[in-house]
């Protein structure tokens, strides 16, 4: 009897014991379940946020990217037969120097043309536009600084900024620049029309910059076959594309 009592017992304490092991993988299961799943849902939201704002992110459906030189006149045209709309932009680091107080301040330049941005909206104080912003006042050009860079410098709205050998007033700071997803800069940004650096030798042969070409299509366009085009038109180029499938 004692022998049977003593099993009793041992099957009882084994039982409970891999029920209580049981219960403990059904919880590492659901902990694991729910987990892969959160992710997934995390993951997809992302993409979606991404697939649904890539022309904004990007600035354009594509871009052409060279580095150190602009677009000839062959290669504008054929951007101008395959797109609806283009802008371009050279993004150049620079010193940007306050003559007042004589403090000298790395910047990450971003010149513009009047197109620009084509998807997308740039943020300015005082509810400026960029229009307003880059006619400048008293005959010079103007520029607007990140709220950073202005700090740095310590100079205020109305103050005078040089970048190279080009005096420009600044008009307003930039809130929201809606293309600057995922870019790197070394220093606060600054924004500038193209046609107001000449003159600042920046942009002179041997200077390091790229040139980016945003693309507007026709709705509808197939990004792969456009891309494809690109690739046929432009060997050798040491032109790249993005779109904003990526």
């Amino acid at each position: 009897m004692i022998a049977l009592k003593i099993a009793q017992r041992e099957l009882i304490a084994a039982w409970r014991e891999r029920l209580h092991g049981f219960r403990i993988l059904m919880l590492c299961l659901i902990f694991g379940i729910a987990s892969i799943s959160a992710i997934g849902s995390l993951r997809g939201a992302i993409d979606a946020g991404l697939n649904s704002n890539g022309r904004i992110f990007l600035g354009g459906d594509a871009q052409i990217e060279l580095t150190y030189r602009q677009a000839n006149t062959q290669e504008l045209a054929w951007m101008a037969g395959q797109s609806r709309a283009q802008s371009q932009i050279i993004d150049f680091r620079s010193m940007a120097v306050a003559p007042h107080t004589n403090k000298r301040i790395l910047t990450q330049v971003k010149a513009v043309d009047s197109a620009y941005p084509l998807v997308g909206a740039v943020i300015l104080s005082g509810d400026m536009d960029l229009a307003q912003a880059f006619a400048g006042r008293d005959g010079l050009p103007g520029a607007i600084l990140a709220p950073a860079l202005l700090r740095r410098l310590n100079i205020n709205l109305g103050d005078q900024v040089l970048f190279g050998q080009k005096t420009f007033v600044v008009m307003a700071t930039l809130l929201k620049e809606p293309d600057n997803f995922g870019n790197f800069a070394l220093g606060p940004r600054s924004l500038v029309l193209t046609k107001d650096l000449e003159g600042s030798g920046l942009l002179a042969a041997g200077t390091l910059f790229s040139s980016k070409y945003r693309l507007l299509f026709e709705a509808g366009r197939d990004l792969d076959q456009a891309q494809q085009g690109f690739e046929n038109n432009w060997p050798g180029t040491g032109a790249k594309w993005k779109d904003a499938r990526k």
